[in-house]
């Protein structure tokens, strides 16, 4: 059952909806109750079919920067059009969350300058079969324990127009983060520091099968505070490491601070460390788990061959893998079987030693598929292995 709560603006009111939280595809719903809005709506969502063009979106490729120049372009022409469009519709967050926080609502719908209404979206069931994130079941499976429900109940609060004042009309990020206070206020939630792309990484890191994937974008900004990005220590460290095991990579909180060559007096130095803890093992965590989590950031948008090579001094001995090492420096980048790496394997392994080094491993896929495959960037706005 659908619930709706206050009177939805007319366009000349708010020619903009901003719909939070956003944690379902029944969000869509929304769509055809606001008499078919007009979303904005992911490139790779336009095989939705043509009921979703019947509500004139606004596409926008995530991943082509000029797309989201031209999307922002549209918003506000469309916002401050005198035409008789639809009003348009948007998810700030740009990422379906849990509902627990409010995450950083990205400014696009606040471009425009113009009076917008925020609506809440509830979901006051006993059993959640709604939520549809990154960490949780998919669509399909959402969808199925939806429909076993006898009743999944959904609440709609228009809430008053929002008038932006002469500041947040100058500056659509104070704009979006005071729209965001209140309506988290509303919903009596707490609001958090993530972004849509810290979301996508750490979709990305639990859909490839990498340790804490809950904890990647605050390794991120960890790295930063502590200025270990600037310093390239992790690829240091593993290529004077001439192999890492069970005795040498259990580590204290001091003996990661003298690894890492940060000051262990530093809150963030902490905060980094905790972040690695397993509840099984709190005294120490696996220096390997944080190695490959900072050389995947490390080599962010850049080809995943120099993930590899650092992943070859990462499992390896001296820089040379085995087979199944192989299979582990290649597991997180591409999708491949063990088959696929023996094969690979055999054809580098010329001289029957049983390992290998980065550049035989280069030279036995000159002419293969793979290589095109790590030559492409390691890029978190593909969702999943290719």
């Amino acid at each position: 059952g659908i619930t709706i709560r206050g009177r939805q603006a007319s366009r000349t009111e708010a020619p903009v909806l901003v719909v939070s939280p956003h944690s379902s595809f029944l969000d869509a719903v929304i769509i055809y109750l606001t008499g078919l809005s007009s979303p904005l709506v992911r490139n790779a969502d336009r095989n939705l079919g043509k009921l979703i063009d019947y509500a004139q979106p606004i596409y926008v490729c995530r991943e082509d920067p000029h797309s989201r120049q031209t999307t922002i372009r549209e918003i506000i022409q469309r916002a401050n059009s005198k035409e008789d469009w639809p009003q348009i519709l948007i998810f700030p967050e740009g990422t379906c969350t849990n509902r627990t926080s409010l995450i950083k609502f990205k400014p696009g719908a606040f471009y425009p300058a113009v009076p917008i209404q925020p609506v809440l979206m509830r979901y006051p069931n006993k059993v959640d079969t709604v939520t549809w994130t990154w960490e949780g079941p998919n669509a399909i499976q959402l969808l199925w324990r939806t429909l076993t429900q006898f009743h999944t109940f959904c609440e709609i609060e228009f809430m008053p127009v929002y008038y932006p004042n002469e500041a947040e009309k100058a500056n659509p990020k104070l704009y979006a983060d005071n729209v965001r206070m209140m309506m988290a206020k509303a919903l009596d939630i707490p609001i958090s520091d993530y972004t849509f792309d810290d979301c996508k990484l750490m979709t990305f890191v639990k859909n490839v099968g990498m340790p804490h994937p809950a904890a990647i974008a605050d390794i991120e900004k960890l790295r930063e505070t502590l200025r270990i990005d600037v310093a390239d220590r992790e690829r240091k460290i593993v290529t004077s490491q001439h192999e890492f095991t069970d005795a040498n990579s259990f580590l204290t909180y001091a003996q990661f601070t003298t690894q890492m060559q940060i000051d262990p007096a530093q809150e963030a130095a902490q905060n980094l460390f905790h972040k690695l803890y397993r509840p099984e093992s709190p005294d120490v965590i696996d220096f390997r788990e944080y190695l490959l989590l900072a050389l995947f950031l490390v080599t962010l948008y850049k080809p995943k061959l120099s993930f590899v090579e650092s992943l070859f001094q990462l499992y390896g001995v001296g820089g040379r893998v085995d087979r199944n090492q192989l299979h582990d420096t290649l597991k997180y980048l591409v999708r491949i079987t063990r088959k696929e790496v023996n094969s690979i394997f055999l054809q580098a392994d010329l001289d029957n030693l049983g390992t290998i080094d980065f550049n035989q491993f280069q030279k036995a896929i000159e002419h293969s598929p793979l290589l095109a495959k790590l030559q492409k960037n390691n890029d978190p706005n593909n969702l999943r292995l290719g």
